[in-house]
């Protein structure tokens, strides 16, 4: 591949920031403050950047992460219904722990 940005041919890896804050406070999160007033980034914007990415890249793979993407299970299905069959999709997650 000649673009050093594509993990494989036809697309890059796009990281998506889930727009909510999360209850977890793990150690290691650096974006804790910009989840606390999250205006003007939304799940609607997110649907419409994906869309945009998908026309430009259309094999890229997506990864959601930060805030917890499994902590709004609404949210989560309405960006996963906008990842097209040919993309590859991973979520960074913390998976609950049972008590």
């Amino acid at each position: 591949m000649s673009n050093p940005y594509k993990t494989r041919e036809g697309g890059a890896t796009i990281t998506v920031f889930v727009p909510y804050d999360c209850g977890n406070h793990c150690p290691f999160c650096i974006n804790k403050q910009e989840y606390e007033n999250p205006q003007g980034f939304g799940v609607d914007k997110i649907c419409r950047s994906m869309d945009i990415l998908d026309e430009i890249t259309p094999n890229c793979d997506f990864v959601f992460t930060g805030g917890e993407p499994l902590a709004n299970p609404n949210a989560l299905q309405t960006m996963l219904d906008h990842v097209k069959p040919s993309h590859r999709l991973f979520i960074n997650t913390t998976l609950p722990v049972l008590q």
